[in-house]
């Protein structure tokens, strides 16, 4: 069964409550710092190029899991725990820089009390990992999402539609909303644009019946409490039928919320996501951006296993296959297209799929053919996002051999170069200690 407590908290009761923006919310003292200098907490230069922030967020991240040992135990039991306060001031920081490029900050600083407010920056650090499978899918689909989202409403409007049902009249027309929706996924800002109300009740329907159809065998009373997350035609239609003005962008504030709560739901609940949500309603593409993560995040935690005394041994076969997914673009225009075993050499290779070992019970392997050593951070998120491993294999460093004795399995090191504002910023902050008591009399 779910944390009811937690599932309240993302599915909110019946009425969607719209705080207006001049209600201040209580800040941390992180977040504060982020919003006052976002280079120094995710310390990059002031001109920095938005991939280096990512990278930076990356490693934050990163390094906050190595530290609550996520790497070591299941992901299950950190999903909806409060997140570290550096991490929510990590969020803040990257969003400023990335509207600082976009030349909107001052917007984004305007709203940020109401941002906080509606759970843009809620989560955890293991909500980078591409760890969430696609629902209504076989569970061995190699596809995976991250639950690092946070939706907003940019834009909502009243349009005249071609109206459904029998025709009327020459040109049957009807009432109905369009929205725009501003989506920050990993790192990635991306607008939905021109999403109507329609294709909203039409799409959060199907997700509530065939994709979440399994969520009701495994715990009815939360499909419950969900399924209030997909019913919007209520708030879609008191806004058609509404005279006021802000009807619309009050509707679409509600909505945004519902979706952002939806994914993360899902998340918590089946680790799962909603292929209908994010490809389609949201428009986004995952897997492109699971694609694009892997090789600078495996790069990353190769860094910082370089001081690490034991490696674990993986097959070369399936590094090949995840190289040729992780470091694939497509064919220049005019360039000669590539032989490829099978599939449109235009499109994608699939993810290699679990990891596996099985094939190194062999005789005669060699290391660099068959085999290859990585570091015990890059072996640990490569299983948690793909999955598998099985029997492991670790090695000393200076006997990386399949056929040496095996070694004592390694923690996992990751990266140690980020986040150092969050020690320094405890040092300004830290009180001075009080002086000594004097002795009691005699």
């Amino acid at each position: 069964m779910a944390d009811f407590s937690f599932l309240d908290a993302i599915c909110g009761d019946d009425r969607d409550v719209i705080e207006e923006d001049h209600i201040q919310p209580n800040l941390t003292s992180s977040i504060l710092n982020a919003v006052q200098a976002p280079h120094a907490v995710l310390d990059v230069p002031e001109n920095a190029p938005p991939w280096v922030a990512r990278d930076r967020l990356r490693l934050n991240c990163i390094r906050l899991l190595a530290r609550q040992g996520v790497f070591s135990r299941a992901l299950t039991n950190n999903l909806g725990k409060k997140p570290p306060r550096a991490h929510a001031a990590a969020l803040v920081a990257h969003a400023l820089l990335d509207a600082k490029a976009r030349r909107t900050s001052g917007e984004l600083e305007r709203r940020m009390s109401s941002l906080v407010h509606d759970g843009a920056f809620d989560g955890g650090p293991c909500d980078l990992l591409h760890v969430l499978r696609p629902l209504a899918q076989k569970r061995s689909t190699p596809k995976r999402a991250s639950t690092m989202i946070a939706v907003r409403c940019v834009g909502a409007r009243r349009a005249l539609v071609a109206a459904q049902g029998p025709s009327v009249g020459p040109e049957p027309t009807a009432m109905d909303l369009r929205f725009d929706f501003e989506v920050r996924y990993c790192g990635r800002t991306s607008v939905a644009r021109g999403v109507t109300g329609a294709f909203l009740k039409r799409s959060l329907s199907l997700i509530l019946t065939r994709e979440l159809a399994e969520l009701v065998k495994a715990d009815p009373d939360s499909h419950g409490r969900v399924a209030k997350l997909c019913a919007v035609s209520a708030p879609i239609d008191k806004a058609c039928r509404s005279r006021q003005p802000e009807a619309p962008s009050m509707a679409g504030r509600v909505i945004a919320r519902r979706l952002q709560s939806l994914h993360r739901a899902t998340a918590v609940l089946l680790r799962a996501y909603s292929p209908m949500l994010l490809e389609e309603v949201l428009q986004l593409d995952p897997d492109r951006v699971w694609r694009e993560e892997e090789p600078r995040v495996a790069r990353l935690l190769e860094a910082g296993d370089a001081r690490s005394g034991v490696l674990y041994l993986v097959d070369e076969r399936w590094l090949a296959t995840w190289r040729a997914w992780a470091f694939w673009s497509p064919p220049k225009p005019g360039a000669g297209v590539p032989e490829t075993k099978g599939g449109d050499p235009e499109l994608p290779p699939s993810a290699p799929g679990p990891l596996s070992s099985s094939r190194l019970t062999s005789d005669g392997l060699k290391l660099g053919a068959d085999y290859r050593a990585i570091g015990p951070s890059l072996y640990a998120y490569l299983v948690l996002c793909h999955g598998g491993g099985g029997a492991r294999l670790p090695r000393a460093r200076g006997a990386v051999d399949l056929y040496a004795l095996p070694a004592e399995q390694a923690q996992c090191v990751a990266a140690s170069i980020v986040a150092a504002f969050v020690s320094r910023r405890a040092r300004l902050r830290r009180k001075p200690a009080p002086p000594p008591k004097p002795p009691p009399p005699p």
